[in-house]
């Protein structure tokens, strides 16, 4: 996973646009005690949906918008063009009437962490697979928004003027790791800091930025125990764990490539996030460093290969992807490991290795479960195809026993006739 970082570009100045019916008034109220104001020259289009127009000498299509939500006590922004605003403020409706999931006994706690600043650590064992947190982004934007007559901290001090004042400290609360002389100011240094991305449902494919309250405190880590994924349908960013965890260790999130070896990312935490890794990957000794890093750029050299794309590169061979997957579970790169694990599948598919074939399936479904979460609704999806509930698969997995993978042939078999 990789944090995002937010660019800016000018805007076309287009000045025709059409508000649907909406009524657009002349000015916005301040909240009290709240840390930010709108600009004067940001607008109220809509009190609910509540959606401000970020600067009304820019009307047009392409003008940017702050959609507030919900409307009556806001937690979140939105910030889009106009089309996309209304886009999603028909998803929001229907989403808001299911929350994101929230936990009784939350299995995490933020403090103080040596060296740090805050971390965030476990309250108990978390098994892997499990879902530590979940929560709805206080800010999201598209990359590349307009900010030429709002530029610079104006237009972000407005993005976040409407959202309750408990919401907009909590922007506050994140770390700006920013250097003071690098011309950015107190919201932007922590969406540098701090963003992660976010699909939104309209367009899944797309990536935007997002903070969170809670998400954003875990810590960097070369070889992390934590994996961030986003969920469109719920709008929710989530973390799950990627191996057991025990109670009061700290949970962990890789900021950077994590198939780098150690030298080139130092170079790239160093630059964007401004602080020098000492995570245990990177402080191994020297003899076991080296060999660390031999296999992860025979993998990243196979990513390369791959190209970003769906199929695997010609040259490939099943015994050069097996060996990779071992260097990866050596390292515990997991998200590197699902990758490959579909590689050695589809090559075990090329090659007609039947008993190969299953293998990877099986072990591509429990790399599915371990990034999406042992909820996943295509890990519940494949457990009734084996004819076992989630849980039981989770026992099967995490049992510590080898994996029966003849099992799996008879269950998967059998499930293609039924």
């Amino acid at each position: 996973m990789k944090r995002g970082f937010l660019k800016t570009e000018k805007a076309s100045g287009a000045r025709s646009r059409s508000f649907n019916n909406l009524n657009l008034t002349t000015s916005v109220v301040p909240l009290q005690n709240a840390p930010f104001n709108f600009s004067p020259f940001s607008r109220v289009i809509s009190r609910d949906p509540y959606i401000v127009e970020a600067d009304d000498r820019l009307r047009g299509s392409d003008s940017v918008q702050f959609l507030f939500f919900p409307s009556n006590i806001p937690t979140s922004v939105f910030v889009d063009t106009l089309k996309n605003i209304h886009t999603f403020e028909k998803w929001i409706n229907q989403a808001q009437r299911t929350p994101p999931p929230n936990s009784a006994a939350p299995a995490f706690a933020i403090r103080g962490c040596a060296g740090k600043g805050l971390g965030v650590f476990a309250q108990r064992a978390i098994r892997r697979g499990e879902l530590i947190m979940a929560e709805r982004p206080v800010y999201v934007s598209r990359p590349g928004i307009s900010t030429i007559a709002n530029s610079g901290e104006a237009f972000y001090e407005s993005a976040l003027a409407g959202l309750s004042p408990d919401a907009q400290r909590s922007v506050l609360a994140l770390r700006n790791a920013q250097p003071p002389d690098n011309g950015v100011g107190a919201i932007l240094g922590r969406l540098h800091t701090n963003a992660l991305v976010a699909k939104p449902p309209f367009d899944p494919s797309a990536r935007y930025l997002a903070l969170f309250p809670n998400l954003c405190r875990l810590n960097h880590d070369c070889t992390p125990n934590s994996h961030y994924s986003f969920s469109s349908e719920t709008f929710t960013g989530r973390i799950l764990a990627v191996r057991a965890i025990e109670e009061g260790e700290e949970l962990t999130l890789g900021y950077v490539d994590l198939v780098a070896p150690r030298d080139a990312r130092r170079v790239g935490l160093r630059e964007k996030y401004h602080f020098e890794c000492t995570c245990p990957t990177c402080e191994l000794p020297e003899e076991k460093l080296l060999v660390s890093d031999a296999k992860r750029r025979v993998i990243a050299a196979y990513f390369a290969r791959l190209g970003g794309g769906t199929k695997i590169p010609a040259d490939a061979s099943l015994e050069e992807v097996k060996q990779l997957i071992k260097h990866a579970e050596d390292d515990g790169l997991v998200e590197a490991l699902s990758i490959l694990v579909v590689s050695a599948l589809r090559l075990a598919k090329k090659a007609k290795n039947h008993h190969e074939e299953i293998k990877y399936v099986v072990d591509g479904v429990n790399w599915m479960r371990i990034l999406e979460g042992n909820d996943a609704p295509g890990f519940c999806v494949m457990a009734k195809r084996l004819g076992m509930e989630p849980e039981e698969l989770v026992e099967v997995f995490d049992c510590g026993e080898p994996i029966d993978y003849a099992r799996f042939k008879e269950l998967l078999e059998r499930g293609r006739k039924e």
